[in-house]
């Protein structure tokens, strides 16, 4: 129950405009296949082909990837097979198998501009020889595509066996690999047969990503313009293989077969299956937030009293000496004074895993040491900025010094736990262990120990998730508690900004429904076009400006124990103009309520709506849409529902009920648009022919009074 009620039906609906009504998330799964032209021959390497199926990326290596090909006449022939993956989510593997056949034309007929969509291909010409030099497919002898020369590609003879009947699938091609072939610059192209064709311009290597998948296309050389005859060949194809299921099927946060730019995800990592009581106490009633902070200076009492009163988490930076000679007798100090106020906010104490950052008293005995427990680089100590020793992780009395420093501030009462901060891949592939089952080195056995020796109710919490990593880091989240966020719009190679966000959405989402928690670390600049500002007032304008986008991406992934955290900066010097506390941002003073499903996902653009806030935005433009139903609630503890009507379940599936007795009854789509009516009472309603999304329910009682209500239909 506890559902807050809309009580004007044309602002929420001028609001609610914005939003798309979707159908649910129904694809099941992709398997992206990369193929380059030695594929199937005997000179072909292992990543001559690999197969991305969104939880690991494989290739020749393999039993389960096979290639072979065939020349028949003039044409290229490859036969792919890929077997052991359960595409429809029914226990059992499936196997999948198609052609990929090429063809060459020379002489063809053909009208080159630059302009969009205003080429022309008329006819390919005569059919010729494909050829595969250098690794490369081009036409003829000279293995490129000189002007007048085409390549075709056609994807042929899909087959998937052991696919539920309930499942549809298609594929085609979602990029290739441009190549130079004899240098120079302004190399042209023409994709397809027919008029109005797209055509291409290149000044070197590149990927070409089609606008929408086909199964076919065609690529003629137009040569250069502006200088020496120039050619192009085709170094490698991308394909992508989609499997849709039914509507209902839910958005499974643990398989990333969606992306086809984002980490190689060799490894899954475990549900935690104890929740620590040192886990920072939740509540949907506001903004779950946590904060950084660091000082020279003890923090005054007003800085203390604000931490201790609109946080759950604070975490203790380096260099917080708060007036002390050490930074552990300040960390001490500072814990202590914010768990007299709140006995019951979690802290944690910040600790570096590669840099030896001054101020700690360890560090006494590390620098008697620095000899040995220092990597060495053409024999000098390799210092990091030129100023910070690195550890040598190999050198066992370092780790077991690191490891002693960590758990004899754990032991404190005051400290709920450890952020082990500059977390990197514990191994080339991003897993947690070599092939032979133990784990990948000295760094990974250094934070496996640690965790191991932490008093059993304190936390270990890391720098960990990284969207630009391989395997997204996820593989360390088996021996940490939770995983701070930073970086979460940084793309990998070959990746937009909205597609890192997308995967950071989902790294976080996973790791949420698997127990772990969650610190999301934002500031302006995620959003902001213009430069920070250096002028105080102009810092704090510039501050509240953008925060809705960061905020947003948050409220997409919010779960239980996961905390939001917005600032320009951790440092609390009076003498700084840096943000630390943003607690004077109005948006964290609303009642946000408990979410009534999960986010909706549709391409970059995503939906969710909670008790009190409805929420749309689009991560690639960054636009965002909050619709706070009531901006004067802070709790709903206070709202007597003796007399309020509601509507039950909510979100609702199949029927819904209404509280009091009705005259009328009408549900309204997104667009405003009627969809269903009801003019009797009845005990339940039937909805389930609704499309999944939001909906308004106006609602007009026997005595007249007319009410309206928020529901989801999933």
């Amino acid at each position: 129950m506890g559902q807050k009620l809309c009580n004007n039906l044309k602002v929420v609906v001028n609001h609610l405009l914005f939003f798309v009504c979707w159908l649910s998330y129904g694809q099941v799964s992709n398997l992206w296949v990369e193929l380059n032209p030695n594929a199937g021959h005997s000179t072909q390497l292992n990543e001559d082909i690999s197969i991305n199926n969104g939880t690991i990326i494989q290739n020749f290596t393999s039993s389960n990837v096979g290639c072979f090909v065939l020349n028949d006449a003039n044409e290229l022939v490859y036969s792919v097979t890929y077997i052991e993956d359960d595409l429809d989510n029914d226990g059992d593997n499936e196997q999948v198998a198609f052609d990929v056949v090429i063809k060459a034309y020379t002489d063809a007929t053909y009208t080159y501009s630059a302009e969009p969509n205003a080429s022309s291909v008329t006819n390919y010409g005569t059919q010729t020889d494909v050829t595969n030099i250098d690794n490369s497919w081009g036409v003829m002898s000279d293995f490129d595509i000189d002007p007048g020369e085409s390549l075709v590609f056609e994807i042929d003879n899909l087959m998937i066996n052991g696919l539920n009947s309930n499942f549809t699938y298609a594929i085609g091609f979602s990029a290739i690999d441009l190549v130079e072939t004899n240098g120079g610059r302004d190399h042209t192209m023409i994709f397809g047969l027919g008029n109005g064709l797209e055509s291409l311009e290149i000044d070197s290597n590149q990927s070409y990503m089609f606008s929408e998948l086909s199964n076919l296309f065609s690529v003629t050389g137009t040569g250069s313009l502006t200088t020496a005859p120039r050619e192009i060949a085709i170094k490698a194809l991308k394909l992508k293989l989609e499997i849709n299921g039914p509507d209902n099927t839910i958005w499974d946060v643990t398989d990333y077969s969606v992306f086809e730019k984002g980490p190689d995800f060799y490894h899954d990592y475990p549900e935690q299956t104890v929740l620590l009581p040192t886990l920072p106490n939740f509540s949907w009633n506001k903004i779950p937030r946590w904060v950084a902070v660091r000082s020279n200076n003890a923090l005054s009492e007003e800085a203390v009293t604000s931490i201790a009163e609109n946080y759950q988490l604070v975490m203790l930076e380096k260099a917080n000496f708060q007036g002390f000679e050490y930074i552990e007798d300040g960390i001490e100090n500072l814990a202590s004074r914010i768990k007299t106020q709140n006995p019951n906010l979690t802290t944690l104490f910040y600790y570096n895993t590669r840099i030896n950052y001054f101020g700690y008293e360890a560090n006494e005995e590390y620098n008697s040491n620095v000899a040995s427990w220092s990597t060495y680089l053409d024999g000098e100590i390799y210092l990091f900025k030129d100023l910070y020793y690195w550890y040598n992780h190999d050198v066992e009395a370092m780790r077991n010094w690191w490891i002693n420093t960590c758990v004899n501030m754990a032991n404190l009462d005051v400290i709920d736990g450890v952020f082990v901060d500059k977390i990197t891949n514990p191994n080339e592939n991003g897993d947690l262990y070599n092939t032979n089952g133990a784990l990948a080195n000295n760094y990974v056995t250094m934070l496996s120990d640690l965790n191991d020796q932490l008093p059993s109710d304190k936390l270990i919490v890391g720098n960990t998730l990284r969207n630009e990593r391989e395997g997204g880091n996820r593989a360390l989240m088996e021996i940490m508690d939770g995983s701070y966020i930073e970086r979460w719009d940084f793309p990998s190679t070959d990746q937009s900004r909205a597609d890192a966000i997308a995967v950071s959405i989902q790294l976080m989402r996973e790791a949420l429904q698997k127990g772990k928690m969650i610190n999301f670390q934002s500031s302006p600049s995620y959003s902001a076009i213009e430069e920070e500002p250096a002028d105080p007032d102009e810092l704090l304008a510039y501050t509240i400006d953008n925060v809705k986008f960061p905020l947003a991406v948050f409220l997409l992934i919010v779960e239980e124990n996961a905390y939001f955290s917005y600032k320009t900066g951790v440092n609390a010097a009076s003498n700084s103009s840096d943000l630390w506390d943003t607690s004077f941002i109005d948006e964290f003073s609303y009642f946000l309520g408990e979410p009534l499903s999960d986010p909706i996902k549709n391409g970059y653009i995503y939906e969710r709506s909670f008790e009190n806030l409805d929420l749309w935005v689009n991560i690639e433009t960054k636009e965002t849409v909050f619709n706070w139903i009531d901006e004067t609630a802070l709790s709903i503890s206070d709202i007597d529902i003796k007399d309020t009507v509601y509507i039950f379940p909510n979100p609702v599936s199949h029927t819904l009920s209404i509280s009091k007795r009705i005259n009328m009854a009408t549900i309204y789509n997104m667009y405003g648009q009627k969809v269903l009516s009801f003019s009797e009472y009845k005990k339940e309603y039937d909805v389930s022919q609704l499309q999944d999304g939001i909906y308004i329910i106006t609602i007009k009682l026997q005595n007249g009074e007319k009410h309206s209500i928020r529901f989801v239909k999933k």
